[in-house]
């Protein structure tokens, strides 16, 4: 098998292999938004986390938003947002945040689990499955 044929192949076996989770990615993006209510939540809190620079050694702190908001029947939860960064300041005092009706405290606060992921997972799909197309169409030029 020249070069050519197994490149093209190896790109087409990852676009292949990206299809599924891009599909799976997506739907659950759709179901959150579709299914899940929609509320306001704000800013009480930060939870702290130590990390350590494997290279240099040293410690630093990193932050992540704690929100509050309250479901259709006006009972409060909390949520840690997961989103973790250096500085407070970067932080939303106010973020949108959808939660299941039948279980208020399974809520999602990130904008880029919604809609991030699942593009960056469609875009290297596709990307993948370009470049196997245009690998095994384009003559070697030496």
């Amino acid at each position: 098998m020249n070069k050519d044929k197994l490149t093209s192949l190896l790109f087409l076996i990852l676009g292949i292999g990206l299809i599924l989770p891009s599909i799976i990615f997506s739907f659950n993006t759709i179901k959150i938004l579709t299914t899940y209510q929609a509320t306001k939540g704000i800013l009480i809190d930060f939870y702290e986390k130590e990390k350590e620079d494997k290279k240099t050694g040293t410690t630093y702190i990193l932050y992540a938003p704690i929100y509050e908001y309250f479901d259709k029947r006006g009972n409060r939860y909390t949520i840690n947002s997961g989103s973790y960064t250096n500085m407070t300041s970067l932080i939303n005092k106010e973020s949108k945040i959808y939660y299941d009706e039948n279980f208020p405290q399974l809520a999602v606060t990130s904008s880029f689990q919604l809609y991030g992921i699942p593009l960056i997972s469609i875009f290297f799909c596709v990307v993948c499955l370009i470049t196997a197309y245009i690998v095994k169409k384009s003559p070697i030029i030496l």
